[in-house]
């Protein structure tokens, strides 16, 4: 099988990179942002005969660039682009991660059906991607997935835990502007098991992927702050030493894991995906 991801670089696509390469059936390409040069990944204008096409890349998705709608548009010009180099009779799957602002339901479970009422530039542009790629597709081909919150190793310190993690620490006065937001954590272990499912299995349109749990922010913030505050404080290592004070958090994330040590990923484990 072969296998294009685009966003190899981000935390989702080198996740699904780093899993399926491990599987001896795949041959993975990632698509490279440089037009001109002679590494072994796919370019755009390639002649492009893939199996399976993961479609995770998209520039500007910090919080700051989410209203920016020509920012956002980029995104969805590049998607075009990408489509236009695709072998479309070749192609099995073309998966496109979508995400929760296309929803914008912060109040309670949504699913499905859920209406859609995007609020961000972020999320308009999203849905309009992904109507696009419907409408390009056939039946049979397209998979949409709209993504919740998704934790595990190695994510940068702008990702939500490690960014609440970091605002709670540097801060105890910091609080939550939306404490009741309804939040789905999974882990990336589980979530790249769910794509190979659905990857290996006769399913098509529209998923998502979330826990069957789901938890208010205010929890999590709760728990984090009585971690960080109580006698021990128990995201440093080591109280005394200059490294690990507060105005240094980007060291402290590279040098310790605060999420394995500090039980974390325990207190977040009970949100498991019941499977497909």
């Amino acid at each position: 099988m072969k296998i294009l991801i685009t966003g190899a670089s981000g935390y989702l696509g080198s996740s699904l990179c780093d899993y399926f390469k491990a599987k001896q059936t795949c041959i993975v390409k990632i698509l490279c942002r440089k037009y001109q040069c002679n590494c072994e990944n796919w370019h755009l204008g390639q002649f492009a005969d893939f199996d399976v096409v993961f479609h995770a890349a998209w520039p500007n998705v910090t919080g700051e660039y989410r209203q920016d709608r020509d920012l956002q548009e980029q995104g969805y010009s590049f998607t075009i682009q990408l489509v236009e180099n695709l072998d479309l009779k070749k192609l099995k799957k073309f998966f496109f991660f979508g995400s929760q602002a296309e929803i914008d339901n912060a109040n309670s479970i949504s699913d499905e059906n859920t209406k859609r009422t995007p609020k961000s530039e972020y999320g308009k542009i999203k849905s309009q991607t992904h109507l696009y790629l419907q409408s390009l597709f056939s039946s049979h081909q397209y998979v949409h997935l709209i993504i919740y919150s998704l934790y595990g190793g190695n994510q940068g310190v702008n990702w939500f835990i490690p960014m609440l993690l970091k605002k709670t620490k540097l801060d105890e006065r910091f609080r939550l502007n939306n404490p009741r937001l309804i939040m789905s954590f999974l882990h990336i272990d589980n979530f790249c098991e769910i794509i190979y499912k659905l990857v290996c299995v006769d399913a098509f349109g529209e998923f998502i992927i979330s826990s069957s749990e789901h938890i208010q922010l205010s929890d999590i913030h709760e728990y984090i702050y009585t971690q960080v505050y109580c006698e021990q404080k128990v995201l440093y290592t080591d109280c005394s030493n200059p490294r690990y004070v507060a105005g240094n958090s980007q060291k402290l994330f590279k040098e310790i894991d605060p999420f394995q040590d500090r039980k974390l990923y325990a207190f977040l484990e009970k949100h498991v995906y019941e499977g497909i």
